[in-house]
């Protein structure tokens, strides 16, 4: 800036000195009030690079179905209550969340029926799922001695209390063909290292004095407002619904999310007043001058403007970037010190502020340079960062520059304590210089070297906020429900979802050759790639010829009659025995 533009805004702000101080006032105003008006967006996601591999991971993660649910951990406290009592409590607590719009499905029993009417439902994915190995073993049961020995199975079977749920079961895989795929999904589903048991049809722990609702939200994860929202409604229904005798845990990312925000508004707030007291008793006691507090207030009014502009610019702005932006108030100030020494000591002429406008600009410059590069960052909220931040540097700038210097100019005498002679450091020293040059740079030499012994922690769950009941509530959820020790998870992708599946089968045969299927789990094993199903049909319709199939219905009629079963008792087999149709790129139909 030329010194004539300089001088003609000086002269201009002093001519109009009340006219710029009611402005610059009532601008502050509408700033502080519109505060109020505006919505903070505490996604994380904001804090993310918008590439393409991380966008696809949080597409993953908001659509994985893990992403979108919750549990509710009930326990009973007294011992003179019973499981069906802590049942009842999870049936009454299910029943009040149902009627919240923000929960999608409540889950607090898995009904019998239900579950042996897909697993029925299933059994016409079999040809596709069953592999070479798999009719090898039904080869060698299709034998007189092996149709005797299920028959008897099956009887014993019909003659026990849980007869009507497995029998339509029975009669639909006679030969216990999904037996096998009955495992893996039962090795899928304890891969996470859960253990639940079904009592009465309700999720219960081993030791009966547990009990687990599972609530499925529309609410985001990272929804910073719809999670609070959310935790606040359970945690009022868990008051209101529950019997004393019952106590309960949340267990769900939401709350980190809602603990993790309360950490970054607390940390601003507090430092926030710490620094705050600090310049106050800096300026009043160092200064010993009131006026001088019009420092500290300075980007604190800078800190308001630049908030309500930011948000119109950007329509909505993070907490994360305001708790990193508001650090540049101790930057700034550092601009209005230099004019308020400069002032004070001579008096508040033209010539004094021409004298620190160029180490000033320079300084300010340097610092907006700095956040300036943010705006190259594929991160929106580093966007957010230095736009922020570069608009309250400029406000401060403006304001120590053109407003500051006629706010004091009309005290002439020194406030400040600050010596009047320096003593001026003879240049015969050079040969300290040197040493220190040596010195230092032996030292950062040193600290390279130790540099790059230096091992990064990378774990993210150490940036965590949340507080140690949340911990003390997950480790007992753990203790009791198992899960402790989460395995690693491979995500497989694709151009398409079908390729998706056949990438995940390549994947797990090949996993499997290495590591063994005992150390490897994956859908893969439940549900193949196109592929791979469509081979394993065409060898099923070549197994099942007409021959083989009147072979094992007239040894399943003659050798039933035994056991009183009738000739049509395992028709509904026989039925869905041949695959009819095009084959699907996943099942359908099933929760």
């Amino acid at each position: 800036m030329s010194g004539d533009t300089l001088s003609r805004i000086h002269e201009l702000v002093q001519k109009r000195r009340k006219i710029v101080i009611g402005l610059l006032g009532v601008v502050i105003a509408v700033s502080i009030i519109g505060l109020k008006f505006v919505k903070f967006n505490n996604n994380i996601e904001v804090m993310l690079p918008q590439n393409a591999a991380v966008q696809n991971t949080m597409r993953f993660l908001r659509g994985a179905n893990f992403s979108d649910k919750l549990v509710i951990s009930l326990k009973l406290n007294d011992e003179s209550h019973s499981t069906q009592d802590l049942i009842s409590a999870s049936d009454q607590l299910a029943a009040s969340i149902r009627t919240s719009p923000m929960a999608k499905q409540v889950i607090s029993n898995v009904s019998t029926s239900d579950v042996a009417s897909e697993m029925i439902s299933f059994l016409k994915y079999a040809p596709q799922l069953l592999g070479p190995e798999s009719l090898s073993k039904i080869d060698s049961q299709i034998t007189p001695d092996g149709i005797k020995e299920r028959l008897k199975f099956i009887y014993r079977q019909s003659l026990s209390p849980g007869s009507s749920f497995m029998m339509p079961f029975l009669r639909a895989d006679p030969l216990g063909l999904f037996s096998g795929i009955l495992r893996d999904i039962e090795n899928l589903s304890m891969s996470l290292g859960y253990d639940v048991v079904i009592n009465n049809g309700h999720l219960i722990s081993r030791d009966g004095r547990h009990a687990m609702v599972i609530v499925k939200t529309n609410v985001a994860l990272m929804d910073g407002f719809g999670a609070r929202k959310l935790i606040t409604y359970l945690r009022r229904e868990l008051k209101a619904s529950l019997p004393g005798f019952v106590s309960a845990d949340i267990i769900a990312g939401h709350i980190h999310t809602v603990s993790n925000e309360d950490v970054i508004i607390r940390d601003i707030g507090l430092t926030s007043i710490m620094a705050s007291f600090a310049f106050l008793l800096l300026f009043l006691f160092f200064f010993r001058d009131l006026k001088a507090v019009m420092i500290f207030l300075a980007p604190f009014a800078a800190v308001a403007v630049s908030i309500n502009i930011t948000y119109f610019v950007f329509k909505d702005l993070s907490y994360s970037v305001i708790g990193m932006g508001t650090v540049i108030s101790g930057i700034a100030i550092d601009y209005g010190i230099f004019v308020y020494v400069a002032v004070k000591k001579a008096g508040g002429s033209y010539k004094t502020i021409k004298q620190v406008i160029n180490p000033v600009m320079h300084g300010a410059l340097t610092t907006i340079s700095g956040f300036a590069v943010f705006f190259f960052s594929s991160v929106n909220g580093y966007h957010q960062l230095a736009f922020f931040s570069i608009l309250t540097i400029i406000l401060c700038l403006i304001f120590s520059l053109f407003i500051l210097p006629h706010l004091l100019s009309q005290e002439k005498k020194p406030a400040s304590t600050f010596p009047t002679n320096s003593r001026v450091i003879p240049s015969s020293f050079k040969l300290r210089d040197l040493l220190c040059i040596f010195c230092w740079g032996a030292i950062l030499a040193l600290m390279l070297i130790s540099g790059a012994r230096i091992r990064v922690n990378n774990d993210i769950t150490q940036f965590d906020g949340v507080g140690k009941e949340v911990v003390s509530a997950e480790e007992e959820f753990h203790n009791v429900w198992g899960g402790k020790v989460m395995p690693a998870i491979l995500v497989v992708s694709g151009k398409t979802l079908e390729s998706a599946y056949q990438n995940n089968t390549d994947i797990y045969e090949a996993a499997i050759r290495s590591v063994g299927k005992d150390n490897f789990t994956s859908f893969a094993s439940v549900w193949p790639g196109l592929a791979s199903r469509k081979a394993n049909v065409l060898r099923w319709q070549e197994f099942w010829s007409e021959e083989t199939q009147s072979k094992t219905r007239n040894m399943l009629a003659d050798y039933g009659k035994i056991y009183n079963f009738s000739q049509d008792a395992f028709q509904p087999f026989f039925k869905q025995l041949l695959p009819t149709g095009n084959l699907e790129v996943e099942p359908k139909g099933f929760s």
